[in-house]
């Protein structure tokens, strides 16, 4: 750390500016440039243009200046970027990230080498089992980000049609809106083959990935062979890809690419995956044990497996579960035995399972517990970032039903709440009730129209209404060779469904929502897409200081990177206009 620090005091202010050269980059000019490398390259790889051709394309993205400064902007902007690796280095301020950049600038790929990768366990969801989870240093993660801007082209270059997982422009909501449409047709795909890969990050071989991963080799194995450290005892990695870089998701997709053709090859067999949750929809028995027979050949040369235990055939009239939710055909008697609904005998409901309701009440119920002494606007700010980001993902399908009855549990446990904090008062539960609850006649999708709500520096904060977030189904991609983020012809496609998606994305309130669809989803500074993997902070267009107003014409959303270089900049700015005293 003390040869990091001492490195890191080279990097000062500029003197004709008074600012750092980090908040002097242009974001926009960065995301701009490195679109149009990543088109480079996918235009060569479509053209299957020669490996010298593509390899002069990976040293452009490498060594280009804005590549390395949003590769680190990434990874200091997300939410792991507070959190050091084995050699507890953070990149918290501008000298450190403009380190960062020069680091990466006089790294010798073919001589790279990686530190031990620091191992915690993560307890599963719905489970008392542990997930182990491997945190990459600062550098290496840089180092990850920059080479994902490659791999991931490569990636979606090769990608399987249905596949939903860690893509651009694809999600789980798309996944479950496919299973739909597929079960609740008259297609007759009645029959779900549910597969479970036995811990697919930890055992997948090494010599496959090497063989197969269109990068340099020597980084490869740098990542792969990098070793754990665990309770400050180190040990070996010869197998598996670590969970927690930011490359691992992109490898995994890469090792399962070419499991759906290997499926389609059974007649009505239509597989769907999420990463390496897969499930197969077919007609017959036979024709899924058919399919999963080609499924274990396909993984055996990757060196994984599948759990016989936990490996199932499901009919759709009994249900199964797939990523958190229940998806089942409940009975209808209105729809059996007419025209045009085939062997159908009800309709195909998708919710979230007993397992993701339960365990959103435990956390709502311990949060609840834990700050039993504290002030309601305090409470409000520990509820609110949980009950919308459980929301956000299951607030799809028979949406309906479920958030009307959570919302009641809500409000029966912060009654209980309340009467277990003033336990003596005497001026009876309407009163107290008052104290905590206000109504809000606006709302007509129900007849609860009381809130809980809070105090802080004289502001009210209200707590989230789970019974107000509107259902959000989203609708598949095309399914068309062409249909790829990197391909400049498709941008505008990609840019229209990230724009509805974002404006429905309930983790922001209903200021910053009215915001977004006003700039399209996008940052007003840098152009760039806001979605979850950075904060976002209201800007005002003519600051405070200088007379601006709290008005919504002088208001807009930006990345707090890009809010606070302008920030920086209005101060200089200011310091500099502002008359010395005599």
């Amino acid at each position: 750390m003390k040869t990091f620090n001492k490195q890191v005091k080279k990097f000062k202010l500029n003197k004709n500016t008074g600012l750092h050269p980090w908040k002097q980059i242009n974001w926009m000019a960065c995301n701009i440039e490195l679109l149009k490398l990543q088109a480079k390259l996918y235009n060569a790889l479509k053209l299957e243009q020669s490996k010298v051709i593509i390899k002069q394309i990976h040293n452009e993205i490498l060594t280009s200046f804005s590549c390395r400064a949003l590769a680190i902007r990434k990874v200091t902007t997300n939410n792991g970027g507070k959190t050091a690796g084995v050699d507890g280095q953070l990149w918290l301020r501008d000298e450190h990230k403009w380190y960062g950049m020069e680091w990466l600038k006089n790294q010798k790929w073919n001589i790279y080498k990686c530190e031990p990768i620091k191992r915690v366990y993560i307890p599963k969801n719905n489970s008392s089992e542990k997930r182990p989870l491997g945190i990459p240093t600062i550098k290496d993660r840089a180092a990850q980000t920059l080479w994902n801007f490659i791999l991931d082209v490569h990636q979606e270059c090769h990608a399987d049609p249905r596949s939903f997982g860690f893509r651009i422009g694809r999600n789980a909501k798309q996944a479950l809106t496919f299973i739909h449409k597929n079960t609740s047709g008259t297609q007759q795909k009645r029959l779900i083959l549910s597969i479970d890969i036995k811990k697919a990050y930890d055992t997948v071989l090494h010599k496959w990935i090497i063989d197969n991963m269109p990068i340099n080799t020597n980084v490869v194995k740098a990542w792969l062979s990098a070793g754990i450290i665990y309770k400050g005892k180190h040990s070996k990695t010869t197998l598996g890809v670590p969970q927690g870089g930011p490359i691992s998701p992109t490898i995994l997709n890469m090792v399962m690419n070419g499991v759906e053709s290997e499926i389609r090859k059974v007649k009505f067999c239509t597989p769907i995956r999420f990463a390496d949750d897969i499930i197969v929809l077919a007609r017959t028995n036979e024709q899924l044990k058919n399919a999963l027979e080609l499924i274990k050949k396909f993984l055996e040369p990757r060196g994984l497996t599948i759990n016989e235990n936990k490996t199932v055939i499901a009919n759709i009239e009994n249900g199964f579960k797939y990523l958190g939710y229940w998806i089942r055909e409940y009975a209808d008697v209105t729809r059996q035995g007419k025209k045009g609904y085939g062997d159908k005998k009800g309709i195909v409901l998708i919710k979230p399972s007993s397992e993701a309701i339960k365990s959103i009440k435990q956390k709502i119920k311990a949060l609840t517990k834990k700050y039993a002494n504290a002030n309601a606007a305090i409470l409000i700010k520990q509820l609110n970032p949980v009950i919308r980001g459980w929301a956000n993902y299951f607030n799809s399908g028979a949406w309906t039903s479920v958030k009307n009855k959570l919302g009641y549990y809500i409000w029966k446990i912060l009654y209980k709440w309340v009467r277990k904090k003033h336990r003596n008062f005497k001026g009876g539960i309407r009163k107290l009730l008052k104290k905590y609850f206000m109504r809000i006649q606006r709302r007509k999708t129900y007849s609860n129209s009381w809130t809980f709500y809070g105090i802080h520096m004289g502001k009210q904060l209200l707590l989230v209404d789970v019974q107000e977030i509107l259902v959000n189904n989203e609708n598949t991609l095309k399914f068309d060779n062409d249909i790829n983020p990197y391909n400049p012809d498709k941008y505008e496609y990609f840019m229209t469904r990230n724009r509805s998606s974002i404006v429905k994305n309930i983790e922001y309130n209903k200021q910053k929502q009215e915001l977004l669809k006003k700039q399209n989803g996008l940052c007003a500074i840098c152009t760039g897409i806001i979605d979850n993997s950075e904060k976002v902070e209201i800007d005002h267009i003519v600051a405070k200081a200088d007379g601006g107003t709290d008005k919504k014409n002088n208001l807009r959303l930006v990345h707090l990177t890009c809010h606070q270089q302008k920030t920086a900049t209005e101060r200089r700015q200011r310091a500099i206009l502002r008359p010395r005293k005599k």
